[in-house]
């Protein structure tokens, strides 16, 4: 355990090192001006990922929505909360229920409580499309409540990762995005993972500026959030503000250990940029000791020393 810690201070320390060099450290070397940063900024860098887990929604009066209730409960834990298939034995009472829910007057499924358990059902179903559009219902009518943005954007993820189309991805993403970036304005008070879900989805969508104005207005409100400022990073880099990214980082001292590694590879990324080779080579140095299996560390690491033979 107090190696463990010893060994995190020294993270942490070498980070702060690398960093004064690349904000004082004179230009020098050859810059990656001329290369796409795009295959470098994977969205795995994002340092935040939705959650659905497997808790109740609110109480249910309605005798189907109980039983319902209580079927999700039962079968979340077995299928990951439904990014596996259910056993054959419980598809059909999946089906029934579902087709109980829908089969319910208006009036008592309109409910923001219902629209969450409806839309459970739908990923219970392998049905992301039917999933995104409830959960999305379920958000705008309630929009202060977290686990249906969080839900919504668990959908949208899966969605994304069922399809190699970007279009398909950025045809559902903006909407989405869109309406998590209106319930931005309609809640009493955001938290730092409201902005942030919302700056992730427009990221994956394709659509960086958008995340990077997210998070711009985000960190007016909460400038003391390195994990925050992280994700500026990582979107200041891809649309290319460097500046912007090289000043973001400064703001990412004290994040937690598991993003330790990002936080040194978007280091290494942004001193690449900027001609900083010497910081660029040992902040990547140190990812890919941490990880061998970093691919992207490594092809750019590979990249700044073939440039400078």
């Amino acid at each position: 355990m107090r190696f463990a810690l010893e060994r995190n201070h020294m993270g942490k320390k070498l980070f702060a090192v690398l960093l004064m060099m690349l904000v004082l450290a004179p230009v020098a070397g050859i810059a990656g001006n001329s290369e796409d940063l795009t295959p470098y900024l994977n969205y795995k860098y994002f340092p935040y990922t939705p959650h659905l887990g497997c808790q109740p929604g609110k109480p249910q009066s309605n005798a189907i929505l109980v039983q319902a209730e209580e079927f999700w409960g039962v079968m979340c834990e077995s299928t990951k909360a439904g990014t596996k298939r259910l056993p054959p034995a419980a598809q059909a009472t999946a089906q029934l229920l579902l087709d109980s829910i829908l089969q319910m007057p208006e009036s008592e499924k309109l409910g923001a409580d219902t629209q969450y358990l409806l839309g459970r059902f739908w990923l219970l179903n392998g049905s992301l499309a039917e999933a995104i559009t409830t959960f999305m219902d379920a958000m705008l009518s309630d929009p202060n409540t977290p686990e249906y943005a969080s839900a919504l954007a668990v959908s949208f993820e899966r969605f994304y990762n069922s399809t190699k189309d970007a279009t398909e991805r950025q045809e559902m993403g903006i909407p989405v995005a869109n309406q998590m970036s209106q319930r931005l304005l309609s809640m009493t008070t955001p938290k730092v993972d409201d902005y942030l879900m919302v700056a992730r989805i427009y990221y994956m969508s394709n659509v960086p500026v958008s995340a990077a104005a997210v998070l711009n207005s985000a960190m007016t409100s909460f400038s003391n959030s390195s994990t925050l400022a992280l994700a500026a990073v990582l979107s200041a880099l891809r649309v290319n503000d460097i500046n912007s990214a090289a000043a973001y980082l400064q703001k990412t001292v004290g994040l937690p250990v598991e993003y330790d590694s990002t936080q040194k590879y978007l280091l290494g990324v942004t001193a690449w940029r900027l001609g900083k080779l010497d910081v660029a080579t040992e902040a990547l140095k140190q990812v890919i000791q941490k990880n061998r299996r970093q691919n992207d560390a490594q092809r750019l690491l590979k990249l700044i020393r073939s440039s400078v033979r």
